[in-house]
C-alpha cells in the first residue's frame, strides 16, 4: 500500500459533498496513485448494485460522524426542500416555499407528507429538526442564517438572521427526522435495514430512484475500497481524495470526477501594513498561476478559480494565469521598489515587505501547495515565507488575526452562501477589509447583481480565491447515469441505472 499523502487546512468540515460541474484531470503528478494489487474477477461491481457503509456509525444525520455514514445518511433523510445534482432547489416535502420579503419565507407542507414508514409527518416535527440541526456540525452553517421557524397547522413562518434574495430555499434542505426513543425515522428516499445490511426504496417518497435496492458491504478502510470495487463486493466507491490517494482506473473499472464545492484559499489579514491595500492583494493575486497550482499541487484533480462562486467563474479565464506585469504595475502604484522583479522603480523607492504564510506542519500536501505559492510570488520579487505550524496553533492565530496570510479550505453548504468568510459570525470572517460583510449582505439583499458583486470582491478581495477540489466516483460499467453533482456524490441517485 503506497504511502498516503494528506490534503490541505481545514477550517470548516470537509466530508462529503460534491459540485456540479465535471473536469477531467490532468495525468497525476502528485500525489501517487495506489498500488493495491486489484485481484481478477468475473464481474467488476458485483452482479448486485451494491454500497459502501460503515455499520459501527449512527443512521441519523445529526449525529453521523464518519465520512461514509454521513454520506449514508443522504439517502435516508431529506429536508422541506431539495438541492439537485445541478444545485438547483426545488421543494420537497413543502408543497410550496415563498419568499414574502427579503427576510421571510413561507412555508406549507404537502398534503401527503409522511416519514418512511407511513406516518404523518408536522410542523413541529420540522421545528425540532431545524433545533438539531443549528448544533450539528454537519447542518450548522446551512441553517445559521435561519432566526425562527413557527408553525400555524401546516403551515411555517421562517425568519431569517439577515437579508437573502439569492438563494434562501437551500436552507430547508435541513433532514427532517422523527425520534421515537433510541430509534430515528427518516423520510428519505430509501429505508436502512441495519440487520439485513440493505437499502430499499421509500414507497412513500416523492421521487422514485431507478434502482429499487442495494445491499450495503462494510469496507474497513478507505484502502480496502479499490478492492473491494475489483473482488464485486460494491459496485461503487466515492473519495474526496482527502488521502491523496488517486484512483486506480484500468479495465473494466472507470471513474467520474466532479468538483467539490470546498474552495482552496489564501487568507489575508487586511488590518494593517502592505496587505490593508487592496492594490496589494490584487497583485498577490495576480502573481499566482492558478492552473499550473492545480496540475503540480493537485495532480489535475482541481479547477482553478478566481472568485468566490462555485458556478459562476465565467470571464475569468484570462486570470487564472499569472500576470506578472499587471501585479509590478499594482506595486508600483504604490511606491514599492520592484527593482527584484526587473522592472525599473525610482531610487527612492520603498522595499516590498516580507510576508508569513501560515500553514499547516502535519499536512505535507498542503505544504507542497503553499511551497508553490511562495516560489509564484518570488517570482514577482516578494518574499513570502511557509510558517509551518500544528493544527492547534494555526487555528488560534487565525481565530487571534495574529497572522499576515494563510492556506485555508472551506467546504460550502448547500446554499453556498459565502458567510464563512462575509459575515461577523463566520468561522473564517477575520481581520477582513472595511466594508466587505456589508458589501455582501447588499449582494444577499437585492441591492447589487452578481456581476456586479464579483467585480466588487475582485476590486476588494477579502481573500485569495485559488481553487475548487475535486472527487471521483469510481464504478463499474453495471453502473451508468451517475450524474455526479451538487452537495452529495448521491444527490442525482434518482437517475442511476443498473443493468
Amino acid at each position: 500500500m503506497c504511502k498516503k499523502w494528506l490534503i490541505l487546512a481545514v477550517i470548516g468540515c470537509l466530508l462529503l459533498a460534491v459540485g456540479c460541474d465535471t473536469v477531467t484531470p490532468a495525468t497525476p503528478s502528485s500525489p501517487t496513485t495506489s498500488t493495491t494489487e486489484q485481484p481478477p474477477t468475473g464481474v467488476v461491481g458485483g452482479t448486485t448494485p451494491t454500497l459502501c457503509w460503515d455499520p459501527s456509525d449512527s443512521t441519523d444525520p445529526y449525529a453521523a460522524k464518519t465520512r461514509t455514514g454521513r454520506q449514508l445518511c443522504t439517502l435516508l433523510h431529506d429536508g422541506l426542500t431539495t438541492v439537485g445534482s445541478d444545485w438547483s432547489v426545488s421543494p420537497l416535502w413543502a408543497e410550496t416555499v415563498t419568499q414574502t420579503d427579503p427576510t421571510h419565507l413561507e412555508v406549507t407542507l404537502r398534503a401527503d407528507a409522511v416519514f418512511a414508514d407511513g406516518k404523518p409527518m408536522t410542523a413541529e416535527h420540522v421545528i425540532a429538526s431545524w433545533g438539531d440541526a443549528k448544533n450539528s456540525d454537519a447542518y450548522g452553517a446551512l441553517v445559521a442564517n435561519i432566526l425562527s421557524l413557527k408553525a400555524t397547522d401546516r403551515t411555517l413562518t421562517v425568519t431569517l438572521v439577515a437579508a437573502d434574495t439569492v438563494n434562501p430555499t437551500a436552507s430547508l434542505a435541513f433532514p427532517i427526522v422523527r425520534r421515537e426513543k433510541k430509534t430515528v425515522v427518516g423520510c428519505g428516499r430509501y429505508v436502512i435495514d441495519s440487520k439485513a445490511g440493505t437499502l430499499s426504496v421509500n414507497p412513500h417518497h416523492p421521487d422514485q430512484p431507478s434502482i429499487k435496492s442495494w445491499k450495503l458491504y462494510a469496507v474497513e478502510s478507505a484502502e480496502d475500497l479499490p478492492y473491494a470495487l475489483a473482488s464485486g463486493r460494491v459496485s461503487l466507491y466515492t473519495t474526496d481524495l482527502h488521502d491523496g490517494v488517486m484512483p486506480s482506473v484500468a479495465g473494466d473499472v472507470r471513474q467520474e470526477t466532479a468538483v467539490l464545492p470546498q474552495l482552496l484559499y489564501v487568507g489575508v489579514n487586511s488590518n494593517g501594513g502592505a496587505l490593508k491595500e487592496a492594490l496589494f492583494r490584487q497583485a498577490l493575486s495576480l502573481a499566482v498561476n492558478r492552473q499550473v497550482l492545480c496540475t503540480d499541487s493537485f495532480g489535475g484533480y482541481a479547477k482553478a478559480t478566481a472568485n468566490p462562486f462555485l458556478n459562476g467563474n465565467s470571464g475569468e479565464i484570462g486570470l487564472l494565469q499569472e500576470n506578472i506585469a499587471q501585479a509590478v504595475a499594482k506595486w508600483k502604484e504604490l511606491g514599492y521598489n520592484d527593482r527584484q522583479s526587473g522592472v525599473p522603480s525610482s531610487a527612492n523607492a520603498k522595499a516590498l515587505p516580507e510576508l508569513e504564510l501560515l500553514t499547516l506542519k502535519e499536512q505535507p500536501f498542503h505544504r507542497a501547495a503553499a511551497k508553490r505559492l511562495c516560489e509564484q510570488w518570488q517570482a514577482v520579487g516578494l518574499t513570502v515565507k511557509e510558517i509551518p505550524l500544528s493544527s492547534a496553533e494555526y487555528r488560534a492565530r487565525i481565530r487571534a488575526g495574529n497572522f499576515e496570510l494563510y492556506l485555508g479550505e472551506i467546504r460550502l453548504s448547500e446554499d453556498r452562501s459565502l458567510r464563512p468568510w462575509l459575515s461577523e459570525s463566520g468561522n473564517a470572517a477575520v481581520a477582513l477589509p472595511d466594508g466587505a460583510t456589508a458589501d455582501y449582505a447588499a449582494y444577499l439583499a437585492g441591492e447589487m447583481t452578481a456581476e456586479e458583486y464579483r467585480q466588487t470582491f475582485a476590486d476588494t478581495l477579502p481573500f485569495i480565491p485559488l481553487c475548487w477540489r475535486m472527487g471521483a466516483a469510481v464504478c463499474g460499467n453495471s453502473l451508468s447515469g451517475l450524474s455526479l453533482g451538487g452537495p452529495s456524490f448521491y444527490s442525482g441517485i434518482v437517475h442511476w441505472k443498473w443493468s
